[in-house]
C-alpha cells in the first residue's frame, strides 16, 4: 500500500514541478495556467493527507509489533524456567511451550494459556526465580499488546472512511491531467522538449505496468491530419451528349 501512493505522490509532485518550470510558457488566466494552479494546490492536500496516512500506519504497526514482542519475552521466560522445573518435576514443562510462529493469534492464545496454567504453579516459578510479579507482569503485557491490535485496528477504519475523499480528491487530479494533456499535445505539438518533459513527469515510477505505456492516462491521440497518398476516387463516366447518334446507338 506505501509502495502504491508513494509512486502516485511521486508523479504528482513531478507534475506540480513541470507547471512550475513550464508556466512561463502560458498566458496568465488561459485554462492551462488555471488548471496547473488547482492541480498544485491538490497536490499539496494529497502530501499532507499522505504524510499522515503512512506515519499513522507506521506508528501503529510499530506499536503493535513493540507490544508483541514484550508479550512473547514475559512468555519466554516462563518457558525457559519451566524447563528448569522440568528437571525436578517430569512434564511440568508440556502446558508451557511457545509456538514459535509469531502471528497474532498464536501469541495471544498462548499468553491466554500461560496464565491458567501457571497460576496454580506460580510458588514454583518464584521458586525458581522468577519475580512475584511476574503473572502480574503477563497480565500487563498481555493487555497492552491487545490495545495496541485495538488501536491499530480502529486507526485502519477511521483511514477507510477517510479514503472516500481522498479518492475524490484523485479523482480531480486525473481530470485536471487529463485537460492538460490535451492543451499541451495540441498547443505544443512542435515543441519537443516540452512534450518529452510532460511524458516523464506523467511516467508512473516503481509499478508493474498493465501496458507498454507507462502512465496513469493514456496519451492523448496526436491531431488527425488529412490523409497523404490516396488518390481521389475516379469520377463516373459523363453521360454520353444526347444528340450524337453514334454514342446512343450502339453497333
Amino acid at each position: 500500500m506505501e509502495k502504491k501512493l508513494a509512486a502516485y505522490l511521486d508523479m504528482w509532485r513531478k507534475l506540480k514541478t513541470f507547471g512550475l518550470d513550464y508556466m512561463s510558457r502560458f498566458a496568465k488566466g488561459s485554462p492551462a495556467a488555471t488548471t496547473f494552479a488547482k492541480l498544485s494546490t491538490l497536490v499539496d492536500a494529497l502530501n499532507q493527507d499522505a504524510a499522515a496516512h503512512i506515519s499513522n500506519l507506521r506508528e501503529g504497526r510499530d506499536q503493535q509489533v513493540a507490544a508483541r514482542d514484550g508479550l512473547v519475552l514475559c512468555l519466554d521466560a516462563i518457558a525457559r524456567m519451566a524447563q528448569v522445573i522440568d528437571r525436578t518435576i517430569p512434564g511440568f514443562a508440556e502446558r508451557f511451550v511457545i509456538a514459535r510462529p509469531k502471528n497474532t493469534p498464536r501469541v495471544l492464545a498462548t499468553a491466554y494459556a500461560f496464565l491458567k496454567d501457571a497460576e496454580p504453579v506460580a510458588a514454583q516459578f518464584i521458586a525458581h526465580g522468577l519475580p512475584d510479579t511476574f503473572l502480574a507482569d503477563l497480565k500487563a503485557a498481555l493487555d497492552t499488546f491487545e490495545r495496541a491490535i485495538e488501536s491499530r485496528h480502529t486507526g485502519k477504519m477511521a483511514r477507510a472512511a477517510a479514503n472516500a475523499a481522498t479518492r475524490q480528491t484523485r479523482q480531480q487530479m486525473r481530470t485536471l491531467v487529463g485537460q492538460l494533456d490535451v492543451i499541451i499535445r495540441y498547443q505544443f505539438a512542435d515543441d519537443q522538449a516540452m512534450q518529452g518533459a510532460w511524458t516523464r513527469a506523467r511516467q508512473l515510477d516503481g509499478l508493474p505496468q498493465p501496458t507498454a505505456a507507462k502512465g496513469v492516462l493514456p496519451s492523448t491521440p496526436a491531431a488527425p491530419r488529412a490523409p497523404t497518398g490516396v488518390s481521389a476516387p475516379a469520377s463516373p463516366p459523363a453521360s454520353p451528349p444526347t444528340g450524337d447518334p453514334a454514342a446512343a446507338t450502339p453497333r
